[in-house]
């Protein structure tokens, strides 16, 4: 879903995806690499942390912060013109970091205790790999993720057995999980709303990239 909103909205871009998480992500990245790729950027969804970031918003990364204390510094040039090119077009995006987390993190009190901890934007599970692909290339390398879940929103588990290990949708996993927890049906409808507005900024997100 993500890498073909991408892709639609740069058709000039190679994108490459693999699924969820860091592994999955660095491989992507070194096939890139490989191929004569000039800068990496790891563009998708995100999990906000900060609470005062609703789903939707668009962000552009400075730097990626890992648990084991890890900073990867994402190239200042390439994000600045990012940000210029946001507000030529009079777009609010909003600028720091963000965490890297090789699980997902799904509950919002998990969520805002990362917050409390990192100051981080946003937390994925990606960034951090495709950062550590760049640097060893001696490549550029920006993120620009959006925030998909709020900070106070906690993930339901029909929505996450919606995806599968390759990143693609697995509609009769959530319909299955549904069965068994019915309750989460509007957690689940509140989220999928959530993700559309988000891939309508992802869309806006990737158009921004050099």
């Amino acid at each position: 879903m993500e890498a073909a909103c991408i892709a639609d909205a740069r058709p000039d871009l190679t994108v490459q995806c693999d699924g969820m998480g860091p592994d999955r992500a660095g491989r992507a990245a070194d096939r890139l690499v490989g191929t004569g790729a000039t800068a990496l950027a790891s563009v998708g969804f995100a999990g906000g942390l900060d609470p005062r970031q609703p789903s939707g918003t668009i962000i552009i990364a400075d730097q990626v912060l890992t648990a084991t204390g890890e900073v990867l510094v994402c190239d200042r040039g390439h994000a600045d013109a990012i940000a210029e090119r946001a507000r030529a077009q009079h777009l609010q995006v909003v600028r720091g970091h963000l965490a890297g987390s090789d699980d997902a993190v799904v509950s919002a009190s998990a969520k805002l205790g990362l917050y409390a901890a990192t100051g981080a934007v946003a937390v994925d599970m990606e960034s951090h790999a495709v950062a550590r692909a760049a640097a060893r290339a001696g490549l550029p390398f920006v993120a620009v993720r959006v925030v998909a879940d709020a900070a106070t929103r906690s993930l339901p588990t029909a929505a996450l057995a919606g995806v599968a290990p390759d990143g693609s949708n697995r509609v009769w996993g959530v319909i299955a999980a549904l069965i068994v927890r019915p309750w989460q049906l509007r957690s689940v409808l509140a989220l999928a709303r959530d993700s559309r507005r988000a891939l309508a900024s992802l869309t806006i997100g990737a158009g921004l990239l050099a």
